[in-house]
């Protein structure tokens, strides 16, 4: 966090890692939440890298940040200002994701050609009852458990639409199958359902891997430290505390660290 000076009150802005996010509706969600908390300025929340920005007076305080999105149903880690860079670079990890739709794949292939073989037999249909409970319930376990947590706050997402619809195919199918002797069951409806969401899933989270590549690289080529003049003399600190009106000195050969207009010298410089 740093401290800011703006309407000549002072300010703080908080850094925050949130934790539970899967779709725009989440973001949205989060930002509400953040921006109808008294003493907020402003908030800004990024789905791709999982932070949110908040800019808050004094009265608001970390603990009342991190208790209201809590209470959103999202889980949430105050980032130092310093460690904000890492933090943005920080490849997200889509081993998770890949792991749920190998077993999501390797189950949901003979259900899919039980279920369109049209096989009626009761073997078949504990086959796919059996197979059907493991693509959606245990593949798809993640999807449940966000749904039933945000039903927990009176809310709805994507997975709430997915684990609702993945159920009753489901569950009609239990109900037929045991209630009938020659049953239509959708098994490997819910099956299916479940693996083109976690197909979806892990190419978003390949997506965000690449982008966090670029980012590193970018970061990689950022300044840490400036020269900050104080006085007649000078002092190297690092760039977060560089604050509005500060007067810096650019030597020959560094990349320049924030934003400013020349007060003095002249030079030339690669803006590439």
């Amino acid at each position: 966090m740093t401290q800011d000076l703006q309407a000549g009150q002072a300010s703080t802005r908080y850094t925050l890692r949130v934790e539970g996010m899967s779709c725009a509706a989440c973001s949205s969600r989060v930002q509400r939440t953040l921006d109808k908390l008294e003493g907020v300025q402003s908030a800004s929340v990024n789905l791709a890298t999982h932070l949110a920005t908040v800019m808050a007076g004094p009265g608001v305080g970390e603990e009342r940040i991190r208790a209201s999105v809590e209470g959103a149903g999202y889980g949430v880690e105050v980032v130092r200002h310093e460690d904000t860079a890492a933090a943005l670079a920080t490849r997200p990890d889509d081993g998770p994701a890949l792991r749920r739709l190998v077993l999501a794949v390797v189950l949901a292939t003979p259900l899919m050609v039980l279920g369109m073989a049209h096989i009626q037999a009761s073997w078949s249909f504990a086959v796919q009852a059996v197979l059907g409970f493991l693509v959606t319930y245990v593949a798809g376990w993640n999807i449940h458990t966000t749904a039933l947590r945000r039903a927990w706050h009176m809310d709805t997402t994507m997975d709430t639409l997915v684990s609702l619809g993945a159920t009753a195919a489901y569950a009609y199918s239990m109900v037929a199958w045991l209630s009938s002797d020659s049953p239509h069951v959708y098994f490997e409806t819910a099956g299916g359902i479940v693996t083109f969401i976690l197909i979806g899933r892990y190419l978003e989270a390949r997506s965000k891997s690449r982008a966090t590549d670029s980012l590193r690289s970018l970061f990689a080529m950022r300044p840490t430290q400036a020269t900050l003049l104080r006085g007649e003399g000078e002092a190297i600190v690092p760039i977060e505390v560089v604050r509005v009106g500060d007067r810096l000195r650019v030597k020959p050969g560094e990349r320049v660290p924030v934003d400013g207009v020349v007060r003095e010298g002249a030079s030339s410089m690669d803006e590439s």
